[in-house]
């Protein structure tokens, strides 16, 4: 099974903290990596984020807001 690298473009604000939340819980199972950028740092910039949250999955745009867990679920986990 071939594991996703998910990066979360957050402001640090409670939406953003919820978003981080759903989507580690999403990807627990299969193992993903998923990790925390800030949506005004360098590679948001690099990227045109323009939003936050922002949830990006090897290296493509997937999710701009808070996605239910479904959501998430559904366009973040690797199946076998």
């Amino acid at each position: 099974m071939s594991k996703h690298t998910i990066e979360i473009f957050t402001a640090g604000c409670d939406l953003c903290k919820e978003a981080v939340r759903i989507v580690r819980e999403a990807v627990a199972p299969c193992g993903c990596e998923v990790v925390e950028r800030p949506a005004d740092g360098p590679e948001a910039k690099a990227r045109g984020v323009t939003c936050a949250p922002c949830i990006w999955c090897d290296g493509k745009q997937v999710i701009c807001g808070l996605p239910t867990l479904e959501e998430a679920i559904e366009k973040l986990r690797v199946t076998a």
